[in-house]
């Protein structure tokens, strides 16, 4: 016996999933708008999302006879008010936007909830002329989305790397300023300056962690990032001390310190003992 594809989507529940072909399309457009949402979504990872990732919710929803689930996005304005023809005309002007206009995304995702919405509460009542004209505007909102998408999708990933790279030299830059301030406070308060720069250079940089780390925990970038980022154990939870703070912070290792230390210039300090 031949499985479809549909079939094996859901291969991990040993079920087949039965729906018809007018609710397999609207699942299609509603995975198309997940897309959208996602490329809109500020927090968004930059990945393209699995094809069909709302696949059980909707089915769930579906066979429970429950409407499908949106995002909380508008469709386009006063469609309520407006004959399918004309919901047409407005979705047809909505689009005339170059690729490269950042309102594309944000066009593209009103309309395929306004197809949805359109096809989901209107579709057994379109007469022949309307559903050949609906399934025409169908076809060319996916086409304008998708086409938004992989231009929008390569643009911002562009913009991340960019971003990335820019807070990692933040990161640093900061780092380098709490690390050599730290070197000149110890110095400056140190009792016996002498024995402090004969320390072995481990032992320094421990020293200048212990200084430097509780100025740095809550530092951040401009970018937003914070400098130093917790040690996670393997649930993914910072490990916390008795009093409830977090114990171990990343990002500012001995041999981070001693790095620092060494690249820093020699007229920063009368004495540099790393550097040594």
């Amino acid at each position: 016996m031949k499985i479809n594809k549909k079939q094996k989507l859901d291969e991990q529940n040993q079920t087949p999933i039965k729906i018809s072909p007018s609710k397999y399309k609207l699942l299609l457009l509603y995975d198309l708008h997940i897309r959208l949402v996602k490329a809109l979504h500020p927090a968004m990872k930059y990945e393209m999302p699995i094809f069909f990732e709302g696949l059980s919710v909707v089915k769930r929803n579906m066979e429970a006879g429950n409407s499908i689930p949106l995002i909380d996005f508008p469709a386009l304005p006063g469609i309520e008010n407006k004959t399918l023809i004309e919901i047409f005309a407005d979705i047809e002007r909505a689009l005339d936007l170059e690729t490269q206009d950042e309102k594309l995304i944000g066009t593209c995702l009103k309309c395929v909830l306004t197809l949805m919405f359109l096809k989901r509460d209107h579709e057994m009542t379109m007469t022949d002329d309307e559903f050949v004209r609906y399934v025409i505007m169908e076809d060319y909102v996916k086409a304008r989305s998708f086409e938004a998408l992989g231009y929008w999708t390569a643009k911002v990933k562009k913009k991340r790397s960019h971003l990335i790279q820019e807070t990692k030299q933040q990161q640093e830059e900061i780092k380098e300023q709490f690390v050599t301030e730290s070197w000149i406070k110890m110095i400056k308060n140190s009792a016996d300056k002498k024995i402090l720069k004969d320390l072995p250079k481990n032992k320094i940089a421990d020293l200048i962690r212990k200084e430097a780390l509780p100025l740095l925990i809550n530092k951040k970038t401009k970018t937003g990032v914070l400098v130093l980022k917790p040690e996670l154990d393997k649930d993914g939870k910072p490990e916390l001390d008795k009093d409830g703070n977090i114990k171990y912070y990343r990002g500012l290792s001995r041999d981070t310190i001693i790095r620092i230390m060494q690249k820093t210039e020699s007229g920063k300090f009368k004495t540099n003992p790393i550097k040594k």
